[in-house]
């Protein structure tokens, strides 16, 4: 079960890391955009 567990925090983790990549290009963008 504790296994278990971890592979779920560990999947959370890397959505959340997969989120934030992208959300970090987004501003780039908009920033190279605006310019």
């Amino acid at each position: 079960i504790e296994l278990h567990q971890e592979q779920e925090q560990l999947q959370l983790y890397r959505t959340c890391i997969c989120h934030l990549e992208r959300h970090k290009k987004q501003l780039f963008f908009r920033d190279s955009w605006e310019k």
